[in-house]
């Protein structure tokens, strides 16, 4: 992130877009944006050359910072860690021998849960923090797995990384300015190499290739496309189901390991019961209340940011409940935190 932060302030100098910070206080203060830095929102200077000149500092936005902080905390600790044991059972075991498919549809299913409130609870974080520093944050994520397309997936889920790689790899390499092939060769290979940045291995290269053919065959597709026909909660499983298969390359540690994963679908034997029945009632609940709320509530963003007493003693019990979880069980890092 500081790479990409760098990297898109000289190239927004070089083409024009902003003039040079003024002193080397400015340029710093921009690059080394404690609250983002880590994990993101990706910052581009244009977005806080203004507001770095005069900070805004108010109640409404101390409250939303509290807001945003808490809904983030209560995301991470709440929901991403409680069912990371569901995921990392699976993914993390020293042999797949015993599994079948009913591990493996609860283990992805509770990946792509855990990487969505792990990651976008830490942007929220991020965004409160901000308001606290009297900055502004772009939005990072928008109901990702609402989607009905993988483009309009890539819209929602890591914005400012979508939009980073818009503007600097896929435009520049030609966009859809060069004819229908290049425009699918130039889709390729901006996810192929949206997936070396995650990290320089076989799973993350093939990560970045499945979403790059996901929206090269989209593209292809277009007013033909099937997808477009079906009710919209069926997209909106398909969609979801896609992302998940690329998931398992992104979660498992090696190539071997996602290949055997994959093959568990195959596995359907009367063990699936036992494998159900055994699962921790905490877990499942928490992984249910994660999906309902990923596909039928607003998202942080949509939240009117009115101040509310109502919402107040309920951020508040959020952030009770965290600490006493945050003290009381397992903690994991911020997956993001490996990039």
């Amino acid at each position: 992130f500081y790479t990409f932060q760098s990297m898109s302030y000289t190239i927004d100098i070089y083409r024009g877009r902003v003039k040079p910070a003024k002193n080397l206080n400015t340029f710093y203060a921009y690059v080394f944006m404690f609250p983002q830095l880590v994990a993101g929102p990706i910052v581009r200077y244009s977005h806080l050359e203004k507001q770095m000149l005069r900070p805004i500092f108010s109640s409404d936005r101390l409250y939303l910072g509290i807001q945003f902080f808490m809904f983030g905390l209560a995301k991470k600790i709440l929901i991403a860690d409680s069912i990371a044991p569901l995921s990392d059972g699976v993914f993390d075991a020293a042999s797949f021998a015993g599994l079948g498919a009913a591990d493996a549809f609860i283990a992805i299913t509770a990946y792509a849960v855990q990487i969505y409130f792990d990651f976008s609870g830490y942007s929220d974080m991020a965004v409160g923090l901000g308001y606290f520093c009297g900055y502004k944050f772009p939005q990072n994520f928008d109901s990702p797995y609402k989607s009905r397309s993988i483009t309009e997936f890539w819209k929602r889920w890591h914005m400012t990384l979508s939009n980073w790689l818009r503007d600097y790899l896929y435009i520049p390499l030609g966009g859809n300015r060069k004819g229908k092939w290049r425009t699918y060769v130039n889709l390729f290979l901006t996810m192929f190499l949206g997936g070396l940045w995650h990290g320089a291995s076989w799973n993350f290269a093939i990560w970045g290739t499945l979403h790059g053919s996901y929206l090269a065959v989209e593209r292809w597709l277009g007013a033909k496309n099937p997808m477009l026909r079906m009710p919209s909660i069926l997209q909106k499983l398909l969609i979801f189901s896609l992302v998940c298969f690329a998931w398992i390359f992104f979660r498992a540690k090696d190539l071997p390991t996602a290949l055997n994963f994959i093959n568990l679908f195959s596995v359907w034997d009367k063990s699936a019961i036992k494998t159900i029945s055994a699962l921790d009632t905490h877990q499942v609940a928490t992984l249910g209340l994660g999906l309902g709320i990923i596909f039928l509530l607003p998202n942080t963003w949509e939240i009117e940011p009115k101040v509310q007493w109502r919402r107040t003693l309920a951020t508040a019990a959020l952030f009770i409940l965290s600490i006493a979880f945050l003290f009381g069980n397992t903690n994991h890092p911020f997956l993001y935190f490996q990039f």
